[in-house]
Parts: C-alpha cells; sequence; structure tokens
C-alpha cells in the first residue's frame, strides 16, 4: 500500500517536468511569433502559452500543497514561497498581455525573456524540491 502513493507522487513528478519543458518550447514558439511581428500568430502564441501556465500552476499546487502537512520546516517555507510565485508570475503574465499589443516587437521580446529566466530559476527551485520530496519518500 505504501508503494502506491510514492509511485502516484513519482507519475506526477514526471508530468510537472515534461510540463516545464513544454511550457520551454512555448516560450520559444511565442519569441518566434512576436520576432515574425505577425501579431495575430504572437496573440495565439501567447493566449496558449498563458492557458497551459496557468494550468500547470494548478496541478502543481494540488501536488506541492499536501506535501505541507507533515513536511519538514524548509520544505514548506519552501513551497510556501513556490506559491508566492505562481501568483507573482501570474499578475506579470497578465501584465504583459496587456502589453502585447502595445510595445514594440522588440521591447515586448526583452520582457518575455526576462520572464523567461523568472520562469527558469522558479523551475529549477520546484524540480530541486521534487528532487527532495522523492527522495524523502523513498526511505
Amino acid at each position: 500500500m505504501a508503494r502506491e502513493p510514492r509511485r502516484r507522487r513519482q507519475q506526477i513528478s514526471a508530468q510537472i517536468v515534461a510540463q516545464h519543458h513544454t511550457l520551454d518550447q512555448m516560450v520559444a514558439v511565442l519569441g518566434h511569433a512576436i520576432s515574425s511581428r505577425l501579431k495575430p500568430d504572437a496573440r495565439n502564441a501567447f493566449g496558449r502559452f498563458r492557458s497551459a501556465l496557468s494550468a500547470h500552476f494548478a496541478l502543481e499546487q494540488q501536488f506541492f500543497l499536501p506535501l505541507m502537512h507533515g513536511a519538514v520546516d524548509r520544505e514548506r517555507r519552501e513551497v510556501e514561497r513556490l506559491v508566492v510565485a505562481h501568483e507573482r508570475l501570474t499578475e506579470e503574465l497578465a501584465q504583459m498581455s496587456e502589453q502585447l499589443e502595445l510595445l514594440a516587437p522588440e521591447d515586448f521580446s526583452r520582457r518575455l525573456k526576462g520572464f523567461a529566466t523568472a520562469l527558469a530559476t522558479h523551475v529549477n527551485r520546484e524540480e530541486a524540491l521534487l528532487s527532495s520530496v522523492l527522495d524523502a519518500g523513498a526511505t
């Protein structure tokens, strides 16, 4: 019976990591659409990315929040920081949505690169926590 929760954690972890890779690819597609100056393509790519990121954050929060019960203080604080980061990244994406039509493509591309850097840092922290949680579950 104890194997089932561990196996489920491993499956969800693998799904989260796979989504991280997909989100990276979506940022690249969005960057290309912006640099091509095709506004409909950029709007569509941005909408798909925003929806995918929102769904991804929801999955992560369903996975991470239950871990807070019985977690060590360090992991609990890290989960709390990650949830706050989700909120901050979501707010930034909403601002970017408003700026998509207003900013010159070069300016929006710079903003997107900054967002992608912040997201990559966030992803690295999440994956470190995933690894820690799975390692702890192995013992």
